[in-house]
């Protein structure tokens, strides 16, 4: 998914995060349901499970899913003392791991725990504004995402699955549909979790990935099964071309996907929607600058957003400002940089656009705008970004 692969290259560690949780479930799912003599893998869940915590505390939220594994399996076999023992050292072990790589916690560890209850979960998630929506239901909200930011084969693919799950599951052997059972279980307990919080945003919508993933590779299978060997063919180069034409037009910005089915990101803007940027393009943009300008170096830069200062300048071999009146004497600016909701900020008198940058067509959007600059300098100061 390109935007999975996008927010992957973030600083925010949400992907991993999803790894680690997945990964964990599997692992403990895979030990009592075809390898139970291994306890090896038993632990190897707890390990990963407590990475994951490390990582990002919201991938606590697959401990409860991982512990009601160990309780069904135990009490199934009515081994009612295996289920205290067990759940006693897989949190034991999820415990030791957090706390062993943890530096903090061998210091002042109810200080750090305090701190992750209240700064990290009640501060952050339950103190925020939601992200936007266009149904306004809170409880479609990482739905509706998924379909804004999904590729449109993995979007079907995940609603046919749902179907081939609820209505064919006669066809699949019992191991099957248990492992299909616990799979909606890991998804739907996230969904909720995720969706109490007031703060819901886009980028979380990636915990959600891999189990949501697994029910379109369903479709796929099942497409792979066809008799009609056109038909299979046709489905798969067209799934095979349609994520070879994302991996274009977005290359190298994937987190800035949106998906076809609503012609792209213009389709987002249509809709009332306001276009989602964490940064994205900003580095294309200064590398632009250092590429064609004889001294990057010596110029001077003004960003009309404030805050992708930090996006654009570990970039930018010039001098970068957030505001023209910032600038020292009578220093002009080189460079502006602003993007299509700011446009109305860039001084078109001193200021001629020379590149745009965002995905290519076909379905392309302009989102961000390079200016050059002649004659403009500290006299700006009602500037204001």
């Amino acid at each position: 998914e390109p935007f999975f692969l996008g927010v992957s290259k973030f600083l925010h560690l949400s992907a991993l995060t999803s790894m680690f949780m997945f990964t964990s479930f599997l692992t403990m799912y895979y030990y009592y349901f075809r390898d139970s003599k291994r306890k090896s893998l038993f632990y190897f869940s707890a390990v990963l499970l407590a990475l994951g915590i490390l990582t990002k505390i919201d991938a606590a939220i697959v401990g409860p899913i991982n512990l009601s594994l160990i309780f069904f399996n135990e009490y199934r076999k009515s081994r009612f003392k295996k289920i205290i023992l067990n759940i006693f050292l897989y949190s034991l072990t999820v415990a030791s791991i957090f706390y062993l790589l943890f530096p903090a916690m061998w210091v002042a560890p109810f200080w750090v725990i305090n701190k992750i209850l209240t700064e990290g979960i009640h501060d952050t998630a339950f103190d925020s504004s939601g992200g936007e929506s266009y149904t306004n239901i809170k409880a479609l909200y990482y739905f509706e995402t998924f379909f804004f930011r999904s590729l449109p084969s993995s979007f079907i693919a995940f609603i046919l699955g749902l179907i081939i799950l609820f209505l064919n599951r006669k066809k699949y052997s019992s191991h099957e549909n248990k492992f299909f059972n616990w799979t909606l279980a890991y998804l739907l307990f996230n969904l909720v979790i995720l969706t109490i919080p007031d703060k819901t945003k886009d980028r979380y919508l990636i915990n959600l990935y891999p189990p949501m993933l697994f029910i379109s590779a369903l479709t796929f299978y099942e497409i792979i099964k066809f008799r009609i060997k056109t038909l299979k063919y046709l489905i798969v180069a067209a799934t095979v071309s349609l994520y070879l034409f994302a991996l274009y037009r977005y290359y190298p910005v994937y987190s800035f996907y949106y998906t076809e089915l609503i012609g792209g990101p213009s389709g987002i803007t249509k809709l009332g929607l306001s276009i989602k940027n964490r940064g994205e393009y900003y580095a294309q943009a200064a590398q632009y600058i250092n590429k064609t300008d004889p001294k990057p170096e010596e110029s001077n830069a003004v960003i009309v957003h404030r805050e992708q200062v930090r996006t654009f300048g570990p970039f930018y071999y010039g001098k970068l400002y957030a505001n023209p009146g910032l600038l020292p004497g009578n220093t002009n600016v080189d460079y502006l940089i602003s993007r299509p909701d700011m446009n109305y900020l860039v001084p078109l008198d001193r200021c001629g656009l020379i590149k745009t940058f965002g995905p290519k067509d076909p379905l392309g959007y302009q989102e961000i705008f390079l200016y050059k600059c002649k004659d403009f300098n500290n006299k700006y100061k009602k500037f204001r970004n």
